[in-house]
C-alpha cells in the first residue's frame, strides 16, 4: 500500500510538473495566457462491492492531493457488515482523507453533485463504479465536473503455454 501511494504520488507530481502557467504579450497592451488552478473540492467515489480495491482510492485521492485540491471527500458503499471495508478506511487514513461517507451508488453521486443537509456539493466527481454510478455521473455532468465515464473493468489475457502463469495472474 505504501508503495502504491508512493508510485501514484510520484507519477501525479510528474504530470503536474508538465502543466505550467503561460503568459504571452501578443501586442503592446495585449497579454494572453492561462493559469492552472486546482478545483476547490473533489469527491472520490471508491467502489467496494464484493472485492474492495484499495488502489481505486489511491488513484482517485492522490492526484487530487497533488493538484492542490483543498477539500477531498470520499464515498464508499458499505459491505455486508454495513460498514466501509477496513482496508479502504486504512488506505484513506494513510492519505490523510478526513471527510469520508459510508454511502454508494447513484445516491452518493447525487449527494456530491447537489449537496444534502450534511454534505456540501463538490466541484468535481471522480472514480469508477457500476452502470448505475456511471449513469448518475452522466446525469449530473454540468452541475459539477467529471473525470470520465468508466465502468467496471473486465480483463482477458490471451497467452500460450510459454507464458508465465504468475505474470498472467498479476495482469
Amino acid at each position: 500500500l505504501d508503495f502504491a501511494i508512493s508510485q501514484v504520488t510520484k507519477f501525479a507530481e510528474a504530470q503536474r510538473g508538465c502543466l505550467s502557467d503561460l503568459e504571452l504579450d501578443i501586442l503592446p497592451g495585449l497579454t494572453m495566457g492561462h493559469r492552472v488552478l486546482p478545483v476547490e473540492s473533489c469527491a472520490c467515489y471508491v467502489p467496494a462491492g464484493r472485492y474492495p480495491c484499495l488502489t481505486s482510492a489511491v488513484m482517485s485521492v492522490i492526484p487530487a492531493k497533488v493538484a492542490g485540491v483543498s477539500r477531498i471527500v470520499v464515498a464508499c458503499p458499505p459491505g455486508r457488515d454495513k460498514a466501509i471495508n477496513p482496508g479502504i478506511l486504512y488506505t484513506l487514513d494513510q492519505m490523510g482523507v478526513k471527510e469520508i461517507y459510508c454511502m454508494g451508488g447513484a445516491q452518493a453521486i447525487g449527494a456530491f453533485a447537489f449537496g444534502t443537509e450534511t454534505i456540501k456539493p463538490v466541484n468535481l466527481i471522480v472514480g469508477p463504479g457500476n452502470q448505475w454510478v456511471q449513469e448518475a455521473k452522466r446525469q449530473v455532468f454540468g452541475t459539477c465536473g467529471l473525470d470520465f465515464l468508466a465502468g467496471p473493468s473486465e480483463v482477458m489475457v490471451i497467452a500460450d503455454a510459454s507464458a508465465r502463469a504468475d505474470f498472467i495472474a498479476a495482469d
